[in-house]
């Protein structure tokens, strides 16, 4: 531990202590005052907030003290100030100020995958992953999970054992390794080359709001995201929504037929999510840069209303050449007046077309 890394962290988690001041607000002040080392920013931040009863020594010499114990049991950190920061982080809108990680953090200009999925597993999701992980020991990949129950654990375990460089980020301290029975699965990581991370303190204990939070760090480390297998309501999804909103390439596995744990990737595949066919469907898209346009197009699909919807899915099963408004009003249960307004809604979107001889497709 270098002093000038001390002094960056120990900046890092006084400017975050400070009422009121976010990870977005502490981008903003890095970028406004480029030259300057967070502590030196403190003071300005203070005038800005107009916050008069902030004791800045006391705090510095509080996270001091923490950090100095955290690397003598070897937890280290990184923080927005230094170059070895995650370069993918920076774009997202709220980049920790500060991370803190065992082992390695992932290699910085090589494409990262995310995988996510429910903490209930089911033996086809078990299979497909070790299928998947198998085939990605000859791709140049690194891979990024949460450590959870289920389908994180299933990656991390098989990416372990196909020695793909792997990251757990955690919705908890790294003294807290939850779930406690994945401790091994750590040692496992670490060992692989890989590493584990998390921007909250490491004594802080694991909470439900946090695992949300912990969702956007996975999504921005990431290129792509892939979504394993996921309910209507599974807290993956998280990612997928965070994954949209930083422009990651989003794929989904195939729905299981008639199966409601895979409901969820039904939804993101209407929503545009590509469909990931094949391991090396991935391996081949590494070089693309992600479809600004289709990620766009999700955003509006996904905040369409519920009659947007249903006519878009009804467009959706029509052939090539489209469908007529008479099959329409027929499927969709609307009237006539309705219906036209609904259609020209979706125009207006560019999310569907008419052809010359009226026939509604989509786009």
């Amino acid at each position: 531990m270098t002093d000038l890394q001390l002094l960056r962290g120990t900046g890092a988690l006084v400017q975050q202590s400070i009422p009121g001041v976010f990870n977005k607000k502490i981008k903003k002040f890095k970028e406004f005052w480029p030259q300057g080392e967070p502590l030196e920013i403190v003071p300005a931040i203070l005038s800005e907030e107009k916050i008069s009863n902030f004791n800045i020594q006391h705090h510095q010499d509080i996270f001091r003290l923490q950090l100095e114990k955290f690397f003598s049991i070897g937890i280290l950190w990184v923080t927005i100030w230094d170059k070895e920061y995650p370069s993918s982080l920076l774009e997202i809108a709220d980049p920790p100020a500060i991370l803190f990680y065992r082992g390695n953090l992932p290699e910085t200009g090589r494409n990262t995958i995310c995988v996510v999925g429910t903490r209930k597993m089911s033996p086809i999701s078990k299979t497909r992953i070790e299928k998947i992980l198998k085939q990605w020991h000859s791709c140049s990949l690194q891979v990024v999970s949460g450590l959870a129950r289920g389908v994180d654990t299933q990656v991390h375990t098989e990416s372990c054992r196909n020695r793909i460089s792997n990251f757990a980020v955690l919705g908890s301290g790294l003294n807290r390794i939850y779930p406690p029975e994945n401790r091994q699965l750590v040692d496992s990581i670490l060992e692989s080359g890989g590493g584990i991370i998390s921007e909250f303190l490491p004594d802080t204990e694991p909470d439900r709001f946090r695992f949300p939070q912990r969702n956007r760090i996975m999504s921005g480390l990431s290129s792509h995201i892939i979504l394993v297998e996921a309910g209507e309501k599974s807290g993956a999804l998280g990612t997928c929504q965070w994954a949209l909103e930083h422009n990651r390439e989003i794929w989904a596995l195939p729905p299981e037929f008639m199966n409601d744990s895979f409901i969820g990737n039904s939804n993101w595949i209407n929503l545009g999510a590509k469909i990931l066919h094949s391991p090396t469907d991935i391996c081949s898209d590494q070089s693309q840069q992600p479809d600004l346009f289709s990620n766009q197009k999700m955003g509006i699909i996904a905040k369409l209303n519920e009659q947007e919807s249903l006519l878009l899915q009804e467009i959706s099963k029509g052939t090539s050449t489209g469908i007529h408004r008479d099959d329409l009003l027929q499927t969709t249960a609307m009237n006539l007046g309705t219906l036209e307004l609904v259609i020209m809604s979706l125009k207006q979107k560019s999310l569907i077309e008419e052809n010359k001889a009226n026939l509604l497709y989509r786009l």
